[in-house]
């Protein structure tokens, strides 16, 4: 008997004493050793789905400036400078659909995102996205009271030039991104996604063992090698011919590998769930109820989020009390119009909307009528003036005279102790 065969009948037998079990596959794959960067998250289907879901639904939103008036406290939308840059123009090469989501993805990815406001004394230039890796934090050491300055290019920044997002941060310039919090779990999916390739790569080919009843020469083995690495790369036309006295024997197939592809697909679905991004998110089987549900608990944190950056860097200091960033989720709240309509008709008839005030919400003008309905669906009262207006027997009043008629129909107090005159 060759060497080769007793080589190959030395691999077969130990592979016989010894077949590998899922613990130990996955134990392999896990503490196989690589770089965890942003390629190779976003190389994982479900993690890339839910990273661009998420950034495409924060950057969809346009965020609006608010100030109250008066004693009522109403809200009024400012036409602002800021805001147009901020929703439409920015001044730099992004557009503002294209500057948050490149600023929510990095907020993901490595916990931060930056955003420089370029401004002149107090007049906003542009907001310029600035990719996370560019940015250096030098905090000082005082866990009490925090200072922090950005490096970019060797200069300094202070943070209240910038829009700053941290996730998870416990000082609010540096937070931490799914790349450093779950670093293992990242790792696992993508080695699996390469034990995947590697078996599709080769065609569905089995391996095995080669057995030779004499001795090869070194150029006959050479070119066996290179017969088999041809057909385990899953190239065309590749054939091996093997003379008399070869025979090749595929190695027991187990079930570890079924196992595995098993385990990849339900640890791909639950990796989404890192970012809080359910399957029947992605796969948009998920119903009205359970989408605001995600919505309220996914994505709302992310804007409030952003809006205290705009509250605290975008506004002037004299600014700061009395005006304020909402991001404008009408079209999110409205969800559709049937659900709208009936939620705006209850408002209505519980007389905690205005007809007008409805009007305004789904961008309609105003039509000037300032009552509500007070009963009987006829009596109306003017909130501004107190006027009560009977449209069936066409009367107005006041409350105060009401109040007055009221006063003059009480019957008289009796003197106290009674007697006769």
């Amino acid at each position: 008997m060759g060497i080769l065969d007793k080589l190959f009948n030395k691999g077969e037998e130990r592979a016989e004493e010894s077949q590998p079990t899922i613990e130990s596959e996955l134990l392999n794959i896990i503490m196989s050793r690589g770089s965890i960067n942003k390629s190779v998250a976003l190389g994982i289907p479900v993690l890339a789905s839910s990273i661009n879901l998420i950034s495409n639904m924060v950057s969809n939103i346009n965020y609006k400036l608010y100030t109250t008036e008066g004693e009522k406290g109403n809200l009024v939308e400012l036409d602002d400078e800021r805001v147009k840059i901020l929703n439409k123009e920015t001044g730099d090469l992004l557009n503002s659909h294209e500057m948050k989501r490149a600023l929510i993805r990095d907020y993901l990815l490595y916990g931060n995102g930056y955003i420089y406001i370029d401004k002149t004394g107090n007049t906003v230039n542009s907001l310029r996205y600035v990719e996370s890796i560019n940015v250096a934090v030098n905090k000082n050491c005082d866990p009490i009271f925090k200072t922090a300055k950005y490096i970019i290019n060797g200069q300094e920044y202070y943070p209240e030039n910038f829009i700053t997002l941290a996730r998870n941060s416990l000082d609010g310039v540096t937070g931490k991104g799914i790349l450093q919090e779950n670093t293992l779990a990242i790792r696992l999916v993508n080695n699996m996604l390469k034990m995947l390739n590697n078996s599709i790569s080769g065609g569905g080919v089995k391996k095995g063992f080669l057995k030779s009843e004499r001795n090869i020469g070194r150029e006959a083995f050479e070119k066996l090698k290179e017969d088999f690495r041809k057909m385990y790369s899953n190239e065309d036309n590749a054939v091996i011919v093997l003379n008399n006295g070869l025979e090749f024997t595929p190695a027991v197939e187990s079930s570890t590998e079924m196992q595995l592809q098993e385990l990849y697909q339900g640890i791909g679905e639950d990796i989404g769930k890192i970012l809080l991004v359910p399957k029947n998110i992605i796969d948009c089987s998920a119903n009205e109820a359970e989408y605001r549900n995600w919505y309220k608990n996914c994505i709302v944190p992310i804007l409030n989020e952003f809006c205290a950056s705009l509250n605290e860097n975008l506004l002037l200091e004299s600014e700061k009390d009395k005006y304020f960033w909402k991001a404008d989720l009408s079209d999110i709240e409205n969800g559709d119009l049937k659900s709208m309509f009936e939620a705006y008709k209850l408002a209505l008839d519980s007389n905690i909307l205005q007809l007008d005030e409805v009007r305004k919400k789904i961008g309609q003008p105003p039509i000037g009528f300032n009552y509500i309905k007070l009963g009987l669906d006829s009596v109306l009262m003017d909130t501004e003036n107190g006027i009560i207006y009977t449209p069936n027997t066409n009367q107005k009043t006041t409350m105060q005279e009401i109040k007055k008629v009221t006063n003059e129909n009480k019957e008289p107090t009796p003197p106290i102790g009674g007697g006769n005159e």
